[in-house]
């Protein structure tokens, strides 16, 4: 039905063979931890294989010492750390570079309304099978590819710009057509000027 769902990895790192569903299905998207500095995977960050030998998490995002609202009171904070605090940071990067998609087609070329309903955009499988190892960075030393400690990596936002970047239009008769008109009109404007 075209929703995506990301979910927690788990804490039960760094074992492997700890992520559990709803992580383990292959389109959720497994969410596991990274510290920043250094960026590496957290200690308690769940890693694959899932039972069924699947190769996840999928990405990584900082999950270590992230500030929130505290229950203490109305303006105290407090640092949390665990998968559960990467995965809305993950969920937000993959609905926007969804919406970007969108957005970019749209500037392109106007698609029917309904298209969006049609399954014309990404789809969470098409992100997590083709897209993610284009968007995402490793850290130094990792292994190439998707692994069972990193899933593809963390996602990068320059990365994820460019791989929306517009597609450059295709050879044929308009493009020809396009620079003698645009000749014709700079030609058209001199002339008027010279009046």
């Amino acid at each position: 039905r075209g929703i995506w769902i990301f979910a927690a990895a788990g804490n039960m790192g760094p074992d492997m063979g700890t992520i559990m569903t709803p992580a383990a299905e292959r389109y959720v998207g497994a969410v596991g931890s990274a510290s920043y500095e250094p960026f590496t995977v957290s200690n308690f960050s769940s890693r694959g294989p899932t039972i069924e030998g699947l190769v996840k998490p999928d990405a990584l995002m900082f999950g270590e010492n992230i500030i929130m609202a505290s229950s203490s009171s109305d303006t105290a904070t407090v640092a949390k750390s665990g998968t559960s605090f990467a995965t809305p940071f993950i969920s937000g990067i993959g609905l926007l570079t969804r919406e970007g998609q969108y957005r970019q087609a749209i500037l392109r070329e106007p698609i029917p309304e309904l298209a969006w309903e049609q399954g014309w955009a990404m789809t969470q499988q098409e992100l997590l099978d083709n897209i993610a190892r284009y968007i995402c960075v490793k850290p130094q030393g990792a292994p190439a590819g998707k692994d069972i400690e990193h899933g593809w990596g963390l996602p990068f936002g320059p990365m994820i710009a460019q791989a929306l970047q517009p597609v450059p239009a295709t050879t044929g008769l308009i493009s020809i057509i396009v620079p003698f008109m645009m000749l014709g009109f700079v030609s058209i404007i001199a002339k008027e000027m010279a009046r």
